[in-house]
């Protein structure tokens, strides 16, 4: 599954990138409703919005569209879990890069001397670069996080 999502869903783009999947952001890009809908159509996304006059245009259109209720993150990721059968990745190395969408590939510790805090470098061993814009990732406390929200998709998922 490959997204694109319109400006007000900036942050589910980015955990769409965290979960592993090819999310374009209308936020990232000078675009309109209709450049959204065209991008999905030539690039088989599917559309994720908050606004429903696009999603009810996009669904005219054929395009595959899903209009989103959720408010937060949560909700936003059980909503696409339910309709998509969205799969909740927390791997590092299925990451898409959340900045920029571009590819995350492997790299070893020696190739990040001098590009990461001394003290990330004492306690991590695996390192991913975008191949992109070069920004490096490494399992750091912010995976706490995501495995919590992650978790906690899980458990409402269950609940209901």
């Amino acid at each position: 599954m490959r997204f694109v999502a319109d400006a007000m869903l900036g942050k589910l783009a980015r955990w769409l990138r965290m979960m592993g999947y090819d999310t374009l952001c209308a936020a990232d890009m000078p675009v309109d409703d209709d450049d959204l809908i065209n991008i999905a159509v030539d690039e088989d996304r599917i559309l994720l919005t908050r606004d429903q006059e696009l999603y009810e245009r996009a669904k005219s259109a054929g395009v595959s569209a899903v209009y989103m209720n959720g408010k937060d993150i949560v909700d936003q990721l059980v909503q696409l879990v339910r309709e998509l059968d969205l799969d909740l990745q927390e791997s590092p190395s299925t990451l898409v890069c959340p900045s920029c969408n571009g590819r995350l590939v492997e790299v070893s510790k020696k190739e990040v001397v001098g590009m990461v805090p001394a003290t990330v470098l004492d306690t991590h061993d695996r390192f991913w670069v975008c191949q992109s814009c070069g920004q490096i990732y490494w399992e750091g406390n912010h995976w706490k996080k995501i495995r919590e929200t992650v978790r906690m998709v899980r458990e409402r998922l269950t609940q209901e």
